[in-house]
């Protein structure tokens, strides 16, 4: 079984990676020769090795992060949390006051 390389026709960009057996044709879109360890995407085919694209133009094609806002429900919802985060822990505070209280009263 050997790798093989599938490029595009028309860009020669790398499409996908396929094994197949030892003694099956190439098909005229693909080849053996595996490409170099740290290319950066896209890949293409020059006819003899494959060549990736610069940092910069890389970087360029990153899609740009997306920023993320929370809804007018989103952001109530966090505020009850936190009130009621707040709430229990008032209550907690509470009862402990209560609990000294209660002792006093018993002496």
């Amino acid at each position: 079984m050997k790798q093989v390389f599938y490029y595009d026709q028309t860009s020669k960009q790398l499409t996908r990676i396929g094994i197949v057996s030892d003694t099956a044709d190439l098909p005229a879109n693909a080849t053996f020769v595996q490409p170099q360890a740290g290319l950066l995407d896209p890949l293409t085919w020059t006819g003899t090795d494959w060549v990736g694209v610069s940092q910069a133009e890389w970087e360029n094609n990153q899609p740009a992060p997306v920023s993320v806002t929370p809804t007018a429900e989103q952001q109530l919802l966090m505020q009850q949390e936190q009130d009621i985060s707040q709430l229990k822990q008032l209550v907690m505070d509470q009862e402990t006051k209560i609990a000294t209280l209660s002792k006093g009263s018993a002496e």
